[in-house]
């Protein structure tokens, strides 16, 4: 009877002892199991991060890529002249510019350009502008920078051609001068110019362009005489 009683004791004790383990380990397994789902999260969220990141590199060469097919697409070369009695200007360029439509109108735009420019002033013997009794040159190397705002008048049913206007400011700024040769010091010019133009661009064919530009500028080449300057250009692009 003892002997009985002694196992029975023995197997409750066992019993208790293997079930106190069974749930150790299933708390363990608990733990673990939140374990892994934490890291399985971390991973998650370290792959949406990852996908984020993705997106905005993909827009960055988007508006990169086309930011390049901008500044080809608006490619330009053009020339100007104008003549009175006191002095002829003529002048070529080469440019380019970054432009979009206003969300709101889709017919209407922006465009900022930045063109390089190469002047040449004859000075008439008997002009207001010469300094000498024979003609007098001047040459300048300049930047300048139109800021304008168009709108689009007609556009074809295929879109094979369209005929914009714009109009707004031109700022520049004179690089180098040089009188007859010789560095301008005598005769010394205002280096920042500001005008204002207005103009039409006929598109054709997707690929060719050309633009008939009018540009006034308001304050005079020189700073001790007053040379206003205006000019009607030509231009032809991409």
């Amino acid at each position: 009877m003892k002997k009985t009683i002694s196992c029975l004791i023995l197997l409750v004790i066992g019993f208790s002892g293997f079930t106190l383990k069974a749930e150790g380990n299933a708390v363990i397994n608990a733990d673990q199991t939140l374990n892994n789902e934490s890291l399985l999260l971390d991973k998650k969220s370290d792959l949406f991060s990852g996908l984020v990141w993705d997106k905005n590199k993909i827009t960055l060469k988007k508006n990169k890529s086309d930011f390049g097919k901008q500044l080809w697409k608006n490619a330009n070369f053009g020339w100007n002249t104008y003549k009175n009695d006191d002095y002829k200007w003529r002048n070529i360029f080469i440019g380019t510019g970054y432009g979009r439509n206003f969300q709101q109108f889709k017919k209407a735009y922006w465009m900022v350009g930045l063109n390089l420019n190469w002047s040449k002033y004859t000075l008439y013997p008997n002009g207001a502008f010469n300094f000498t009794a024979n003609k007098d040159y001047l040459k300048t190397t300049s930047f300048s920078v139109p800021v304008t705002a168009g709108y689009t008048i007609y556009t074809s049913k295929l879109r094979s051609m369209n005929l914009k206007a714009f109009t707004g400011p031109v700022f520049e700024y004179i690089l180098t001068s040089k009188l007859n040769g010789y560095t301008d010091n005598q005769y010394p010019i205002n280096n920042f110019q500001t005008g204002w133009s207005v103009g039409a661009n006929f598109r054709f064919l997707y690929l060719l362009s050309a633009r008939v530009t009018y540009t006034y500028y308001p304050y005079s080449l020189f700073e001790n005489h007053d040379l206003y300057r205006r000019a009607l250009s030509f231009s032809l692009g991409f």
